[in-house]
């Protein structure tokens, strides 16, 4: 998710975003649901440490 929320926009790193590929942004979701996983990513953090 990092990937999508920063590398794509910032460094034009890729053609694609992972939300376009279904199964790979389906499988994300369904990891960022875990509740370990849910509170180890804070996007808002991302976003702004990059910006």
């Amino acid at each position: 998710m990092q990937f999508n929320a920063v590398y794509v926009g910032h460094f034009k790193c890729n053609r694609q975003r992972i939300a376009d590929y279904k199964n790979i942004s389906h499988y994300l979701k369904t990891l960022y649901k875990v509740p370990s996983i849910k509170k180890m990513v804070d996007l808002g953090h991302i976003r702004t440490h990059y910006y």
